[in-house]
């Protein structure tokens, strides 16, 4: 069962798609192996799944993005902000490994759905392992 929410951008001025999320893209609530802190996310990037723990061994399970092998480090993260939309930037390391691809967003891009960003939560390292 694929949930749909409301409409995709139109294909043409006179036809719209629902934007349909498979099954697997859907918040589940899941068991956990052991009792973990409430309120703790968990990111297994090889998976790409993060786990929300929640109490009586339970966890949500959501279906995410994460950066390709060798662009992202593990360790313990905070939740930096949460941003509808946000506006983004390359990195000067982005820009410099692929600068076809980057460099004409060197001073940015707005939020929307061209945005690579989307609707973001963006975790900063604690200390890095």
């Amino acid at each position: 069962m694929a949930a749909t929410f409301g409409t995709a951008l139109p294909l043409s001025a006179h036809q719209e798609q629902p934007l349909v999320l498979p099954d697997d893209f859907l918040p589940t609530m899941v068991d956990t192996v052991a009792q973990m802190p409430v309120g703790v996310i968990h990111v297994f990037p090889d998976h790409f799944r993060l786990y929300l723990t929640l109490p009586d061994q339970k966890a949500l399970r959501y279906t995410v993005g994460v950066g390709r092998p060798g662009l992202y480090h593990a360790g313990e993260f905070t939740v930096g902000a949460k941003r509808e939309w946000p506006n983004w930037t390359p990195t000067p390391a982005m820009i410099e490994r692929d600068p076809v691809a980057y460099a004409e967003f060197a001073d940015g891009m707005p939020g929307g759905v061209d945005n690579p960003l989307r609707a973001r939560v963006y975790l900063h390292p604690q200390s890095a392992v």
